[in-house]
């Protein structure tokens, strides 16, 4: 069983070694394990994400504060409307079909599978 960790509550550390338990734990060894290498390489791109964006706000504040606005209204404007709701609905639904149909989805299952430790198909 997990505990809490007292410096990131979200973070969660296995039992009696007091080590917080990393994407490169779960996958077995450093992000470029060969035996995930999308999912490696989509945990290195989240990883990298938060320094890429404070670059652009530090290099461009007005044109992120823009397009943050311009985001916002194409939402509020899809969302808005009950034929957006059903497109978004619909859409969602594909993506996470495609997902699981892809080699992503089918690395996330084996990936599951390996730690879970219950049967889960791709």
């Amino acid at each position: 069983m997990a505990t809490i960790n007292e410096e990131n509550p979200f973070a969660a550390s296995i039992p009696g070694n007091g080590r917080r338990r990393g994407a490169a734990d779960v996958m077995g060894g450093d992000e470029g394990d060969d035996d995930y290498p999308q999912l490696a390489s989509l945990v290195a791109y989240g990883r990298e994400l938060p320094a890429k964006l404070e670059a652009q706000v530090k290099a461009r504040p007005g044109a992120v504060i823009l397009a943050a606005s311009g985001g916002s209204f194409l939402l509020g404007a899809i969302l808005g409307s009950k034929v957006g709701r059903i497109a978004t609905t619909l859409a969602v639904g594909y993506g996470i079909h495609q997902l699981i149909e892809s080699d992503l989805g089918r690395e996330i299952g084996r990936f599951l599978k390996a730690n879970v430790g219950e049967d889960v198909e791709p």
